[in-house]
């Protein structure tokens, strides 16, 4: 910690073998520095200053580890006034509310769905300027005009881009979070406009071998309904080999 104004100073705290140790000055090297003012940290401590506050408007500057750093909360407990009363405990319960709910998919994405539930993959082609859609829609994005004329294309494609997570958020609302590496391909159907592309998720084992131009097909679910679920991802085409 580098605490700035006054009743600042250097202090580093030392994390080793299940022991914690804090000692004045700072040591070289670092895993993480944290900046501030020294009123910001007491702040902190005393709960009148919340940490996401401090850290997000930039009144705590950190350089380094940043999972370390949001770490050393749990090494302190916060400050209270001796003899104060112990305040009253705040019961958290936390529920997440589920309500069943159904939508129209409308004519257009509703021949996307039929189409999925016979695993093919249907665009739609703009009357104007030849373009094909995917997933379908109502109205050329370009020409802003109505789009009617149905085309199928795939059932392979060509993986024209694709990211890398390694790194995977939780999911909000059941907090599960995905097993890494996964990976998201840009993908060209055959017969598709190009630059057209639809992401897709790749199978998880094929990721070593994913490159630009390579080919690919859809994996299915065992029973397809035409729900989004029936279109699991994409698996490297190794029959067709790459472009």
């Amino acid at each position: 910690y580098d605490l700035a104004g006054e009743g600042g100073g250097k202090w580093t705290i030392v994390i080793r073998e299940g022991k914690c140790a804090v000692r004045e000055g700072l040591a070289d090297p670092l895993t993480v520095k944290m900046t501030m003012e020294a009123k910001t940290y007491a702040g902190m401590m005393v709960g009148t200053i919340e940490a996401v506050t401090a850290f997000t408007s930039g009144q705590v500057k950190i350089e380094g580890d940043m999972a370390a750093a949001g770490a050393t909360a749990k090494y302190f407990r916060k400050y209270v006034v001796p003899g104060a009363t112990e305040a009253e405990e705040l019961i958290s319960l936390r529920v997440i509310n589920s309500i069943e709910q159904r939508f129209a998919t409308g004519p257009v994405m509703g021949r996307w769905f039929a189409g999925i539930r016979e695993k093919k993959f249907l665009a739609n082609r703009c009357p104007k300027c030849g373009r094909t859609q995917i997933p379908p829609r109502e109205i050329c994005a370009w020409c802003r005009v109505r789009v009617h004329e149905f085309v199928e294309v795939g059932p392979k494609g060509v993986v024209t881009h694709f990211d890398i997570v390694y790194f995977a958020s939780p999911d909000p609302l059941t907090g599960a979070v995905r097993d890494t590496p996964y990976a998201t391909a840009y993908v060209v159907f055959d017969g598709a406009t190009e630059r057209e592309a639809i992401t897709l998720d790749l199978k998880q084992e094929d990721i070593p071998r994913l490159k630009e131009g390579a080919r690919v097909r859809p994996v299915w679910a065992e029973v397809t309904t035409g729900s989004y679920r029936d279109l699991i991802g994409v698996e490297l085409d190794e029959e067709e080999g790459s472009i």
